[in-house]
C-alpha cells in the first residue's frame, strides 16, 4: 500500500479507474479478501505483484523463511546449516567454542585467564541496529532457540532481549500502526521471544480491547465525511472474522504491554520511607487527585470539603525537600506542585 501510493486496500481493487499495480490481472476484489481474512496473498497474486519492477522485493519478503519458523517453532529447513554458516559470515559473528579459549592461552594470543575475561574487544555485539532485516531477526531467533535446546540460559537470555528490542524497533521503524502494530506485537511475544501459539488472553482484558475498539471506531465516524461503517460486531462473514481478529490482537497487545491483568507492583527491601507509603497508599491517592485538580483550576474546588493532613513520622518529616520542576509540571502547573498543596504534618 506504501509504495502503491494508496490509503486504502479498497484503491488497489477499484475496477476504474485501475491502479497501475493490478493492470494484467484478473477483475475482481484481490486485495480486499487478504485485508478481511489476513491469510497470506494467493500465489498468482504474489507473482503478478513481483512481476513489477517497483514492487519486487515483495515476493522475497513473502518467501522469506522467517515465517516458516513462526508457523512451527522447527520446520523443515533443510538449508538451515549453510543459511545460518552465511549469516553468521555476513554479521561477522563466530562460533567460539571452550576449547578456542583455552588454545588462546597455550598459544600466548591472551596473557591468561582473567585477561580473557576482562577482554570485551571480542564479545558478541549485539547491538539493536545490526538485526533489523528479516534475515536478522531469523539469525537471532534460530540463536536464541539453539541456546535454549542446549540450555545455556544465560546466552538465550541475551539473545531473548536482543530479540525483543529489535522486533520493538522494526515496529517503530516501519511506523506500523493499530491491527498491524498490534498483530506484530502479538507474534512477537508468542512466536519470536516465546513459544506461546496458543496464548488466549483473559475475558477481562479482550472486553477491555473491544471497548477501546468500539470507541476508536465511533470517533471515526463521528469525523468522517463519508457514511459511518457497519458498526462493529455487527458485521457478517469475513468483516466479522476480522472483526474479531482485530479484538485478540489489540487484547494481546494490552495483556503484554501490561495495561491488563498483570500486577503493578514490584518487591522491595522494607524501609522506613516505603513502610509509611505503602501504609499511606489510599490517603496519599485521594491527596494526589485532589492537589492535581486544584493545580489545574477546576472549577467548584473551593466547594469541596478539604482532606485530612497526612501524618508523616517526625524522622521522615525532616528529611522532606521540595523536588524539583520538571518540563512537564511547569507545563501543567507553572511555578507550583503537589508537593505545596498536599497538606502534610508531623507525628
Amino acid at each position: 500500500m506504501a509504495l502503491a501510493d494508496v490509503d486504502k486496500v479498497q484503491a488497489l481493487d477499484r475496477p476504474s479507474p485501475r491502479h497501475a499495480l493490478m493492470r494484467g490481472a484478473r477483475p475482481g476484489k484481490c486485495f480486499e479478501p487478504v485485508l478481511l481474512d489476513g491469510y497470506r496473498p494467493a500465489k498468482w497474486l504474489r507473482t503478478h505483484v513481483a512481476s513489477k519492477q517497483r514492487y519486487k522485493a515483495a515476493q522475497t519478503a513473502y518467501a522469506h523463511p522467517l515465517w516458516d519458523h513462526l508457523k512451527e517453532r522447527s520446520p523443515c529447513f533443510p538449508d538451515g546449516a549453510a543459511w545460518l554458516e552465511a549469516q553468521l559470515t555476513r554479521h561477522g559473528m563466530l562460533q567460539v567454542e571452550p576449547d578456542d579459549d583455552a588454545h588462546a592461552i597455550e598459544l600466548g594470543l591472551v596473557a591468561g585467564e582473567q585477561a580473557l575475561t576482562a577482554d570485551t574487544t571480542s564479545r558478541l555485539d549485539l547491538q539493536v541496529q545490526r538485526f533489523l532485516s528479516l534475515d536478522g531477526l531469523l539469525l537471532l531467533l534460530l540463536l536464541f532457540r539453539e541456546a535454549q535446546d542446549l540450555g545455556h540460559r544465560q546466552q538465550a537470555a541475551r539473545f531473548r532481549a536482543v530479540l525483543h528490542a529489535v522486533g520493538m524497533e522494526w515496529a517503530r521503524l516501519h511506523r506500523y500502526q493499530w491491527e498491524v502494530r498490534d498483530t506484530w506485537r502479538y507474534l512477537l511475544e508468542t512466536r519470536f521471544v516465546d513459544w506461546a501459539p496458543r496464548f488466549q488472553p483473559s475475558e477481562a482484558v479482550m472486553t477491555r480491547a473491544e471497548q477501546e475498539l468500539v470507541r476508536h471506531h465511533d470517533f471515526i465516524a463521528n469525523f468522517s465525511s463519508a457514511k459511518p461503517r457497519t458498526p462493529p460486531g455487527q458485521g457478517k462473514g469475513r468483516i466479522e472474522r476480522r472483526w474479531r481478529r482485530q479484538v485478540l490482537m489489540r487484547a494481546c497487545r494490552l495483556h503484554f504491554e501490561g495495561v491488563c491483568d498483570l500486577p503493578g507492583f514490584e518487591y522491595r527491601d522494607a524501609s522506613s520511607t516505603f513502610e509509611w507509603l505503602t501504609a499511606q497508599r489510599d490517603n496519599i491517592r485521594q491527596h494526589s487527585a485532589r492537589a492535581t485538580k486544584l493545580l489545574l483550576g477546576f472549577p467548584d474546588m473551593d466547594q469541596t470539603p478539604a482532606l485530612e493532613p497526612l501524618v508523616m513520622p517526625a524522622a521522615l518529616f525532616a528529611q522532606r525537600q521540595r523536588p524539583s520542576c520538571s518540563g512537564t509540571d511547569r507545563r501543567l502547573f507553572r511555578d507550583q506542585l503537589p508537593f505545596d498543596v498536599i497538606p502534610v504534618r508531623s507525628e
